[in-house]
C-alpha cells in the first residue's frame, strides 16, 4: 500500500505541530486501536540527505498516540525548529510494534518533495 501524503509547514522559532486521526477504512467511520504501536517522524532535506532536520518519536520526544482514539499527536518545541534551517523539506511517519519478536512497520504518511515547508524567523 502506497503510504497517503500530507504536507505542512514548521515555523522557524515556534511551537506547533498536528495530529492525525487514523481510521480503519476509507469511509472513515471507524477509528483504528493503536493500542501498542509507538511512531517516528523524521524530516529531511530530500529522501537520501543523510542529516536529519527533525526528529520525533514516542513515548517522550514529541509524539503521543491516544490509542482508542485512534490520535497521532505531533509536537515539536520552538527550540527544535529554531535549529532547521528555512527551505523546503520531506517527512515521513511510521507507526510499528513488535509481533511475535517481529517489528511491523506501517507508513502512515509521506510527504511530497519539499512539501515541508520550514518558513524562516524574521524576529530572532
Amino acid at each position: 500500500m502506497i503510504a497517503p501524503t500530507y504536507n505542512f509547514a514548521i515555523e522557524q522559532g515556534a511551537t506547533g505541530g498536528f495530529t492525525l486521526k487514523v481510521y480503519t477504512d476509507e469511509t472513515q467511520s471507524t477509528v483504528r486501536n493503536l493500542t501498542g504501536y509507538s511512531a517516528r517522524l523524521m524530516v529531511r532535506k530530500n529522501y537520501t540527505h543523510p542529516l536529519v532536520a527533525l526528529s520525533l518519536s514516542t513515548p517522550a520526544s514529541g509524539i503521543i498516540i491516544v490509542p482508542l482514539d485512534g490520535e497521532i499527536q505531533v509536537r515539536w518545541e520552538a527550540v527544535q525548529s529554531a535549529a532547521i534551517a528555512a527551505g523546503k523539506y520531506v517527512a515521513d511517519l511510521e507507526i510499528f510494534k513488535t509481533v511475535g519478536g517481529v517489528v511491523e512497520v506501517e507508513k502512515m504518511f509521506r510527504s511530497d518533495f519539499g512539501g515541508v515547508e520550514v518558513i524562516p524567523e524574521v524576529v530572532k
